[in-house]
């Protein structure tokens, strides 16, 4: 199993068995159960406005007293305490959290038998990565797990998903398995590419794959699939992303708002439901990626898509170890580069699909 609870403002669903069988259903199984291993994940677009911001506040005591709370303060720290019985946990982060900040994740991973637990922050618009390692772990009862997800405590929370796993966090893939990716050997699916292949580069350059993955995710918020329609954007053909995957825009209207030859824009920006466009919802969606010898825009689908981007762990390898590359051989992780290509903001992204519109 992996995601068990997911909620959203619409809504949401706890299924102890596991939310990507067929049929979702309840489980008699016992509430008391516990999870020795987990990740608690949240995503919010923060606007602090220099409050205390209570994400979770969980309190019972039946069978025995349990308290799960996580604040952020107004400096931008993140303070987490897990009392159950007569033990207790707490982290602290310090992070740079400023308003405006969009699609911020934050998560809690517990390995209670390994006896540690990690605190992190990412910041996808800023590139910022933040984990801090916490020494001891406890196990999270399954009924606390499941009032985690159920539980809303602030506005501007996009989702809260709950594994039973310890899952990785930071930057993650964006390519759904069919995309079409342009190697040597030709055209092959995103599923299908090996460490070694060669991808041929937007700008007809080559490069070599150093590690490629795939990983499970809650499909909301900054991993909402999103349809990019052929022909739009040079695709040839439709191909799905995550919402925060970047995609490549230049000409006229790039120099004019922004001097600069190109620039790069999240999916989630662009969708007006004609060019992009939200895919059928479901609760989890398993994305791809490639991570080359040097950053870059591929051709997936013939659109401008940029190849995955690591620069939040490589330029500090502790991080690596919490995130989608902890098992890459370290000899082959490119030089911490980072694309020469500026990230729009949303607004900015909006202002330029109105002119290009016009």
């Amino acid at each position: 199993m992996s995601w068990i609870g997911l909620s959203d403002p619409e809504g949401g669903t706890f299924a102890p068995r596991g939310l990507t069988t067929s049929q979702v259903v309840a489980t008699p199984s016992d509430p008391m159960m516990l999870l020795p291993q987990g990740t608690f994940l949240c995503e919010l677009n923060y606007l602090a406005g220099g409050t205390t911001l209570r994400l979770c506040d969980y309190k019972t005591v039946n069978p025995w007293p349990v308290n799960v709370s996580l604040v952020i303060g107004p400096n931008g720290t993140l303070t987490l305490t897990i009392v159950q019985g007569s033990e207790m946990l707490r982290a602290r982060l310090t992070t740079d959290l400023t308003n405006g900040d969009n699609g911020v994740v934050i998560a809690y991973t517990w390995d209670a038998p390994a006896r540690k637990s990690a605190l992190s922050v990412f910041i996808p618009e800023r590139g910022k990565f933040y984990v801090t390692d916490v020494q001891g772990a406890m196990p999270l009862v399954r009924k606390c797990a499941g009032q985690l997800v159920g539980q809303r405590t602030i506005e501007n929370v996009n989702f809260v998903a709950v594994s039973d796993q310890v899952e990785p966090v930071g930057p993650m893939p964006g390519l759904s398995g069919a995309a079409r990716i342009r190697t040597t050997k030709g055209i092959v699916a995103a599923n299908k590419v090996r460490p070694g292949d060669l991808v041929q580069m937007h700008d007809g350059d080559i490069a070599q794959v150093r590690w490629c993955g795939s990983v499970d995710l809650p499909a909301r918020g900054q991993f909402q699939p999103l349809r990019v329609r052929a022909p739009y954007f040079g695709a040839t053909h439709d191909v799905y992303v995550a919402a925060e995957q970047h995609m490549l825009f230049s000409g006229s209207e790039v120099e004019y708002l922004f001097g600069e030859e190109s620039v790069l824009a999240s999916a989630r920006h662009l969708i007006d439901h004609v060019s992009v466009l939200p895919a059928p919802q479901v609760r989890i969606m398993r994305y791809h990626h490639f991570l080359l010898d040097r950053p870059g825009i591929m051709s997936v689908s013939g659109a401008p898509i940029e190849s995955f981007d690591a620069s939040s762990v490589l330029r500090d390898h502790s991080l690596l170890s919490h995130s989608v590359l902890a098992n890459m051989p370290p000899e082959l992780l490119p030089k911490p580069d980072k694309t020469a290509h500026p990230l729009l903001r949303g607004f900015e992204t909006v202002t330029l699909a109105a002119l290009r519109a016009a």
